[in-house]
């Protein structure tokens, strides 16, 4: 039986969709196009366009970017809306409905994905990269504050 590319797409985040419905939170896949156009416009605002193998590299060079800890304490601080999660490869990409709360993505049951979770209009990303311990917070510089 043949795979489609879509199907593909969709057995590679069944782990973070299990993720979401458990906490509730309505999602929708977003298409392979779109999905490249997004990740134009992530890298241009959060790396300076840059396009290095893993994406993180980069943000954790940004001076903006909160690293550890404090990062995802940063991020729990957001206020919900509508964000976007993908992976490194861009096998696949979500769009999260807003909701009384962000989605808490733990790696433990994701050992081999870099994650990034991402405000809708680019306000901050948030990278869980599998290779490093760390977490990197960073606001977009029209946002800082």
């Amino acid at each position: 039986m043949k795979i489609t590319p879509e199907e593909l797409r969709k057995s590679i985040a069944l782990e973070i969709t299990e993720i979401l419905d458990n906490q509730n939170i309505k999602y929708s896949y977003i298409e392979q196009e779109e999905l490249k156009s997004f990740d134009k416009r992530w890298r241009n605002i959060f790396i300076d366009g840059k396009t290095p193998q893993f994406k993180w590299d980069y943000l954790h060079r940004n001076s903006l970017t909160i690293k550890g800890a404090d990062a995802l304490m940063e991020y729990e601080k957001q206020w919900a809306s509508i964000i976007y999660i993908f992976n490194e490869e861009l096998n696949y990409g979500l769009r999260c409905e807003k909701t009384n709360k962000l989605p808490i993505i733990s790696l433990d049951k994701l050992p081999f994905e870099d994650i990034y979770i991402c405000h809708h209009n680019m306000k901050w990303t948030l990278a869980l990269p599998h290779e490093h311990p760390l977490a990197y917070f960073c606001k977009c510089s029209e946002y800082k504050k």
